[in-house]
């Protein structure tokens, strides 16, 4: 199973969003859209997607925030997990990033998920001893 990685289209959309759904991450979370809209119009960020023929089965999203990359959303379609689809978004994640000037990834995982964690470190990532703190800026208004 030849693993195709490229950044995302417009058309990629709703297939996405499956792929998400399918793997829950962010299960019908209203920001769903709005992470693929702002990877396709900011430079300092993208989504990969990994196609499989013509099924979409693995996503990331990365960017950077100075000289750090960030790996968020990274996810493969329950069908298609153990063929090394994960570690390959990875490495096009860095391959992405290091193009770029990044000289370290983050990757926040969070409590619980120890399959995450056991695949993180697998791959070479090493548990910090930090803590991470998150607020949001925005507030949503209701629709009236």
């Amino acid at each position: 199973m030849t693993l195709y990685v490229r950044d995302i289209r417009p058309s990629d959309r709703t297939r996405l969003i499956r792929l998400w759904e399918s793997c829950a991450l962010d299960p019908a979370a209203p920001r769903t859209a709005e992470h693929v809209d702002r990877a396709l119009m900011d430079r300092s960020r993208t989504l990969l997607v990994g196609h499989v023929g013509t099924q979409l089965v693995a996503s990331v999203m990365t960017g950077l925030a100075g000289d750090h990359g960030w790996v968020r959303c990274l996810a493969v379609a329950p069908a298609h997990r153990l063929h090394g689809h994960g570690r390959e978004m990875m490495e096009e994640a860095g391959l992405w990033l290091a193009a770029r000037g990044a000289r370290t990834i983050d990757l926040i995982v969070e409590e619980g998920a120890d399959i995450a964690e056991a695949f993180c470190q697998q791959i070479g990532f090493a548990r910090q001893d930090a803590h991470c703190y998150s607020k949001g800026l925005l507030q949503e208004i209701p629709a009236s």
